[in-house]
């Protein structure tokens, strides 16, 4: 056990250095500090002079950085895990999570264009499942509400963008819907259930969105890019054929 000597300083045998070294891994400090009747603090200033650790940090590399900034749009975080873990190997590898954490620390965000785009080039060179050939890659939009009405926010515009446009009259509010979904022979020709799941929130709001997005962009080419299910389709399909 460590003695401690003249001015509180502690004197430590081989045998209680032995005793850190052999359990600083595998013990608390206080389980360690109780076995020589010390504080733990003295347990660990006693550990960083014999350079032990814990934990060995391993810091990110300015250029692993660099990188994340430049291609996180681009590419998913499984590829840029497998292309770090090639470029800056870890003694512990490099995992999505990760990513994940620096994305956050960095305040960066993938739009869902973004993701839709990275899913669809993996799609491409066979990461993600096999290509769908009927599929056609599509440009994803977006709303933001102002003053009670709703804008598109088409591909790549910021809402600072939208606003400034909003604010000196240079678009147009989306027209409102003139028929409820509810009034759709489509929606009367479900069942109980199937209605209820219509509408719910969140199921509304996203026909919604599919029958503006047709609006815009026209009802053939937005039958080849939606992903709404075919029950659904028909309630746009019915609500645009009838404006």
């Amino acid at each position: 056990m460590a003695v401690v000597g003249k001015y509180g300083k502690i004197d430590f045998s081989d045998d209680d250095i032995k005793f850190i070294e052999d359990n600083f891994k595998i013990m608390t400090n206080k389980k360690i500090a109780d076995n020589l009747g010390l504080k733990p603090t003295r347990v660990r200033i006693k550990a960083y002079e014999l350079g032990l650790k814990k934990i060995e940090l391993e810091f990110w590399p300015v250029e692993a950085i660099q990188y994340l900034k430049s291609n996180f749009k681009s590419i998913g975080n499984k590829e840029i895990v497998k292309y770090f873990n090639s470029k800056y190997p870890k003694k512990k590898g490099w995992t999505t999570k990760h990513i994940d954490k620096k994305l956050s620390q960095l305040k960066l965000k993938r739009t869902l264009q973004d993701l839709y785009n990275i899913r669809e080039r993996n799609r491409q060179n066979g990461s993600y499942g096999p290509p769908n050939p009927n599929k056609k890659a599509k440009l994803l939009k977006g709303f933001v509400m102002f003053k009670n009405e709703k804008y598109i926010i088409e591909p790549g515009q910021t809402k600072e963008e939208i606003f400034e446009l909003i604010i000196t009259n240079k678009i147009q509010p989306i027209k409102q819907i003139p028929m409820k979904i509810e009034q759709t022979e489509a929606f009367k020709s479900m069942s109980s259930l199937s209605q209820e799941l219509v509408l719910k929130r969140i199921n509304r709001i996203n026909i919604e969105d599919q029958i503006i997005i047709a609006r815009t962009i026209g009802l053939e080419k937005w039958k080849l890019q939606t992903g709404l299910q075919e029950r659904w389709q028909k309630i746009v399909i019915e609500i645009i054929e009838n404006e």
